[in-house]
């Protein structure tokens, strides 16, 4: 068993654009117990998510746009006890403080 606590995850990403929901990361156990980062979502805004119950219990957080095609993007992760924050390029762009973290066997 593997508990997702305390940690940071960044990386600098170069999208060339494309479908929604492709993955910057995505770790887990399948489609019950996950955590992922996409460039853009559904909803067309950067999204962090993570969930030990499949998508029923998904906790998340949504930033305010997509990541900007063609262009190096610093993106970060930030799990700190139940707060969860996103960053782009250094700057929150949102943040869940009901985070109840991720457990992957």
């Amino acid at each position: 068993m593997i508990d997702v606590v305390d940690c940071t995850i960044a990386a600098w990403v170069l999208w060339n654009g494309g479908s929604n929901w492709q993955r910057i990361f995505d770790f887990g156990a399948g489609k019950g117990s996950y955590l992922f980062l996409t460039s853009r979502s559904s909803a067309g805004v950067v999204r962090f998510a993570l969930t030990t119950n499949s998508g029923v219990g998904e906790q998340g957080i949504n930033g305010a746009a997509g990541l900007p095609i063609g262009v190096w993007t610093h993106v970060a992760v930030t799990l700190a006890g139940a707060t969860a924050t996103l960053y782009v390029n250094g700057a929150a762009v949102g943040a869940n403080t009901a985070m109840t973290g991720a457990r992957f066997a």
